[in-house]
């Protein structure tokens, strides 16, 4: 029995010797693949340091664009709101033109066709007063008067012709607005 304890002491010392070799051989292959995995950590931290630079100029360049993005924005908003006032101005400038165009029509049609009735019966009145009292006078005289109602009865039609166009205008004024 002896023997077998002998045996299987020394069986199991020779197992404990190759489990320490293994051990042995495991902890140089583990140095061996710690060193290549600190040399990629080196490398990526190195990578690391020469790209926090990069980053942090993006990020700058970022952050300047964002701000003159928003400044542009504001400068848009800003000349938006300058030409929202200019058509303002101008409608409300129109709307005026509009009122004095009315007022003035209002204001001048009415006396202007009152005249032009005035005229023209003072025209009619002076024709027949020429008439009567030609009747009884020389052809001379008849002629005379002839004459100045022709030169009237002129000046009523270029009246007339004047009211006119300025009804006209009046009118094309409306028809504008």
């Amino acid at each position: 029995m002896e023997s077998t304890v002998t045996i299987i002491q020394f069986i199991a010392d020779i197992v404990v010797i190759l489990l320490f070799i293994g051990l042995v051989i495991l902890v140089i292959n583990m140095i061996k693949y710690l060193k290549i995995l600190a040399e990629k950590v080196e490398g990526i931290s190195v990578s690391l340091v020469d790209l926090k630079p990069k980053i942090e100029l993006s990020l700058s360049k970022v952050n300047d664009l964002s701000d003159n993005m928003s400044s542009l924005f504001n400068n848009v908003n800003d000349q938006v709101d300058k030409v929202g006032f200019v058509v303002n101005k101008f409608t409300d400038t129109a709307n005026d033109v509009l009122d004095l165009t009315n007022n003035l029509q209002q204001k001048v049609h009415t006396p202007l066709i009152e005249g032009a009735g005035t005229i023209s019966a003072i025209s009619s009145g002076v024709k027949t007063f020429m008439d009567v009292w030609s009747s009884g006078k020389q052809r001379r005289i008849a002629r005379k008067r002839d004459r100045k109602v022709e030169e009237l009865t002129e000046s009523i039609e270029e009246f007339n012709k004047e009211l006119d166009e300025v009804n006209s205008q009046l009118s094309d004024l409306q028809s504008k607005d």
